[in-house]
């Protein structure tokens, strides 16, 4: 709905020139009308001072009052939540032993904790490694190696050693460094699958220099080993890895394993000949089957472990015996392969300083089904008792309490400010600054909603006992002799320790006071609405989507019918203006032509009267 008017009888008239010459007469005419034109235009001015009145009070109350209102309403969010009042808060002695996380269900008060043991998780260990021993006398080229060997040369203590991973072996290699003039011998430990190097005496050997251009070094796992010193005294150096460990990135395929399925817990799990061992691993631990699958890298081995704690199994088999993948048997999850098996954590409470215990098992670390709203998380075994300690946590309360106090406050203070402060006395010389000052003075919407809010925080709340008023909690409008001017205009005062005793003594009733909804599922039908609540309640009904102030003074409410209704008096008053505007200008321009004429006429008797003084014979 359109309020402003755009009339071109507005437009017309209040641009229109004004322009009658008074030639005949002398007369400034456009001053007069101008005079005579003022008079009339008071009626408009008196209306378009209205128009202004009545926008700006809508821009104060829509776009001023209403949001702080609103805003005012979402900070009582946190006084309608269980857990601002009905928090806990814990502490434990030791927390190498074991944490504590308490909800507002916990119950208060000192408890012995003893963790006999931790709960453990069945581990698998593989009987093999996932890769094969390579075969020392294949060439380089086509073992299956982690790192392909590259062509070049690599230095043992100074000497240079060129290698051909096309046309050598590794036992090539071997006889290489052995007759070379490095002083060190290098053999194959087949044991071990690993590269053997030892020298003559206990010198350290020098592997590689920064001019190597083969990575033999690296891909044989030794670059890097640790040097000790064998029974006879002299330096000896191993691989790290054992030489055909292999690669996550490695296709099941190369590793000899088939498409099919397998069974882990019960559980089948898809083989693709095409995956790589980590797909395959990835594929396992996001199953059902409740365990975690790793690779280790140095000992080449894919281990699993049960998510599942305390004493149980793991089971790894093949689907279908006749067609196996082979994955079990690669991976060393048979009948070899050594299960770990896990325990259960044994802990043991007391609430009454030991007098008494209760032993409990769980097959987890996370226990949260021995004391009510605890969750107990265990970090290690100890053979004294840890003190958990679980109290009523009055800080969060108080906070949000002493945040409503000050927005309600402000709020307050706002509304006696705007509604007690009278406009310019001369609105004429109002500066822009001052345009909007007493725009809501004595306004019935900030009466109305301050009087509620007054009321809604003094009412008491039926059904309750101790604490069924916030002044019973510490919440006034000041203490005795404060003054005259807080009771008056309504602003409040916090007593933090009265807040926190009541909150010590009963938070649940002093939950009730502020947030009880006795029409919902879980608010308590035998005590009145809280005040808190029916505060946000009743200022809802004021700022919902044509509620009371839109009602009032949206476009669509009072204050825009009262809009409409003005400009169209004033489109109205606009055409009268200009009608009569145009009736001045024609009577004068009438009367100096008139006059014109009797001008010339004079003019001409004179002459007639007085020939000689025009005429020459």
């Amino acid at each position: 709905m359109n309020v402003n008017p755009t009339s071109s009888d507005i437009n017309s008239y209040l641009s229109m020139p004004l322009s009658v010459p008074g030639l005949s007469s002398g007369m400034d005419w456009q001053s007069i009308i101008k005079k005579l034109m003022s008079i009339s235009e008071q009626p408009l001015n008196r209306l378009e001072a209205q128009r202004t009145s009545l926008e700006n009070e809508q821009n104060a109350l829509e776009n001023t009052f209403k949001p702080m209102l609103e805003k005012f309403r979402e900070s009582l969010l946190n006084l309608e939540l269980p857990s601002t009042f009905l928090a806990k808060s814990s502490t434990v002695s030791d927390t190498s032993v074991l944490d504590a996380s308490v909800s507002s269900s916990a119950l208060t008060g000192t408890y012995l904790i003893k963790v006999d043991n931790m709960a453990t998780f069945t581990t698998l260990d593989p009987s093999k490694t996932v890769g094969n021993a390579i075969d020392p006398t294949k060439t380089l080229s086509s073992l299956n190696l982690r790192t392909p060997v590259t062509a070049g040369y690599f230095t043992i203590n100074g000497v240079q050693i060129n290698v051909d991973p096309s046309t050598q072996s590794l036992n090539d290699v071997i006889n290489a460094i052995n007759s070379s003039s490095a002083g060190v011998t290098a053999s194959y430990d087949s044991t071990n699958d690993k590269l053997v190097i030892t020298g003559s005496g206990n010198a350290v050997i020098n592997l590689g220099s920064p001019g190597d251009t083969s990575n033999f070094l690296q891909a044989t796992y030794i670059q890097n080993a640790p040097q000790t010193l064998d029974a006879n005294g002299n330096t000896t150096v191993s691989s790290t890895v054992h030489l055909g460990a292999v690669d996550t990135s490695f296709s099941l395929s190369s590793l000899g394993i088939n498409s099919g399925d397998i069974s882990i817990n019960g559980v089948k799990i898809a083989v693709d000949a095409t995956q790589t061992l980590a797909s395959l691993i990835s594929e396992i631990n996001s199953s059902s089957a409740n365990v975690t699958a790793w690779y280790d890298s140095n000992a080449d081995k894919v281990y699993m472990r049960s998510n599942v704690g305390g004493p149980v199994s793991i089971t790894a088999a093949e689907t279908n015996t006749s067609n196996p993948t082979n994955v079990i048997s690669v991976l060393g999850w048979g009948s070899s392969a050594t299960q770990t098996t896990g325990q259960n954590a044994k802990i043991e409470i007391s609430s009454d300083n030991g007098s008494t215990w209760t032993t409990y098992t769980r097959s987890t670390n996370t226990i949260t089904d021995v004391l009510p709203g605890v969750t107990l998380t265990l970090h290690s075994a100890s053979t004294s008792p840890t003190t958990l300690t679980i109290s009523q946590d009055t800080s969060t309360a108080i906070s949000d309490v002493e945040s409503f106090v000050k927005s309600f406050n402000d709020i307050v203070n706002w509304i006696n400010t705007q509604y007690n402060q009278q406009p310019p006395q001369n609105q004429t010389t109002t500066t822009s600054g001052s345009a909007t000052q007493g725009v809501l003075y004595q306004n019935e919407m900030l009466e109305s909603v301050l009087s509620k809010m007054k009321s809604m925080v003094y009412q008491m709340v039926p059904g309750l006992s101790e604490y069924n008023s916030l002044p019973s909690v510490g919440i006034t409008t000041g203490a005795v002799g404060s003054g005259w001017y807080q009771t008056m205009v309504g602003t409040l005062s916090l007593d933090t320790n009265k807040l926190q005793q009541a909150l010590q003594n009963d938070p649940q009733q002093v939950y009730e006071l502020f947030a009880n909804d006795p029409n919902s599922s879980t608010g308590n039908t035998q005590v009145g609405m809280g005040v808190i609540q029916n505060l946000d309640n009743t200022l809802y009904s004021y700022t919902e989507f044509n509620g009371i102030i839109d009602q009032y003074a949206s476009n669509q409410g009072y204050i825009g019918s009262r809009l409409l209704d003005i400009n169209s008096q004033i489109v109205q008053t606009a055409r009268l203006l200009k009608q009569q505007q145009l009736y001045y200008i024609q009577q004068y321009t009438a009367m100096e032509q008139m006059m014109g004429g009797l001008s010339g006429q004079s003019s001409f008797i004179s002459s007639l009267a007085n020939p000689s003084s025009s005429t020459t014979y």
